[in-house]
């Protein structure tokens, strides 16, 4: 099983409309939605292979990874995830750590 999958509690995640509808609001969404939305894109994007994204996005992996995790970082300031006890916050900031050393934790 995917390690990010562990993190989740259902009840205070997404349905699939949920999570959609959180993107399609962009700036108007809660910090703490906007959040785990914005680390969840960038987990998804750290997963992918160079191909896929060339294929998907036309343009190179990187780029959309350093996008998205810029991304992620405002998000997380947004929703203030030093002094917050919210779990969505929490949940997220998880995601956003689990992402940004997953190179090395896949070696391990």
């Amino acid at each position: 099983m995917d390690p990010l999958a562990h993190i989740f509690h259902k009840p205070t995640f997404y349905s699939r409309e949920q999570f959609f509808s959180v993107i399609e609001a962009g700036n108007r969404a809660w910090s703490t939605d906007a959040a785990i939305v914005s680390c969840v894109c960038f987990a998804a994007a750290v997963s992918l292979d160079g191909l896929q994204v060339q294929t998907h996005f036309q343009f190179g992996k990187q780029m959309l990874v350093d996008k998205l995790m810029k991304n992620a970082e405002k998000a997380l300031h947004a929703a203030q995830f030093m002094t917050t006890s919210k779990i969505k916050v929490l949940q997220a900031f998880t995601v956003y750590l689990v992402s940004v050393f997953w190179p090395w934790l896949s070696q391990v």
